[in-house]
């Protein structure tokens, strides 16, 4: 695959493997150099709540839908195969689910993030002709070991934290003679997702969720 990247700013260090990158606010519009392409992923979004980053509850929602409409903008003049919209769980509530949350449960979150999102999904299936497949896809958790945190996304998933906490003698039992850290939730927490029956992912061969947190820790202490 021949990739574009675009996005405001990008991690130093990182490895190119190929990638076209393009710094660019996409609020102000898509670079006119930009090709059209098989398929676009609009990952774009700004995690970190309204009231940290000292702004209106408006303008965050307009923070992260400006950037949206000007990729649906893109995407309809370019007419790409596919265009998928990375969602997030973040649309539910605590109260939407007691146990796993599926895509039969209604999605009632209400603070600025969630909104935006939801209204994210109902603009992409709205916004494009029907020669672009559209995918939404709600993420649980991330797991990833280079994810670094930034003013747009102050939290780091749970994955990226364990690894801070490894480095500084603090992971779980995965680490002999580390120190084990409790805290308590703050606040209602909302179930995980449960993961889709994708067809087109059967029989892909995932790596086991434990077995990636161990590799993982292992080559941190092995570091």
């Amino acid at each position: 695959w021949s990739v574009i990247g675009l996005d405001r700013a990008f991690d130093a260090g990182r490895d190119d493997h190929g990638v076209r990158w393009v710094t660019a606010d996409l609020a102000q519009g898509v670079p006119p150099d930009v090709p059209g392409v098989d398929l676009v992923v609009h990952a774009a979004w700004v995690t970190t709540d309204a009231a940290t980053l000292g702004i209106t509850p408006a303008d965050h929602v307009a923070l992260n839908l400006r950037p949206l409409l000007t990729v649906l903008q893109y995407a309809a003049r370019t007419g790409p195969g596919a265009f998928v919209y990375v969602s997030s769980s973040g649309v539910f509530a605590p109260d939407d689910a007691t146990e796993g949350l599926t895509e039969t449960h209604r999605p009632t979150g209400g603070s600025p993030y969630a909104a935006a999102k939801r209204a994210g999904e109902l603009l992409v299936t709205a916004a494009l002709d029907p020669g672009t497949a559209v995918h939404v896809v709600r993420l649980g958790y991330l797991f990833g070991p280079g994810e670094v945190g930034r003013p747009s996304r102050s939290r780091v998933s749970l994955i990226a934290g364990w690894l801070a906490a490894a480095r500084e003698g603090q992971a779980a039992s995965q680490v002999p003679g580390a120190e084990t850290l409790t805290e308590s939730a703050v606040g209602r927490i909302k179930p995980p997702m449960v993961p889709s029956d994708i067809p087109s992912l059967r029989g892909f061969r995932w790596t086991d969720p434990t077995a990636g947190v161990r590799a993982l820790l292992a080559a941190e202490v092995a570091t």
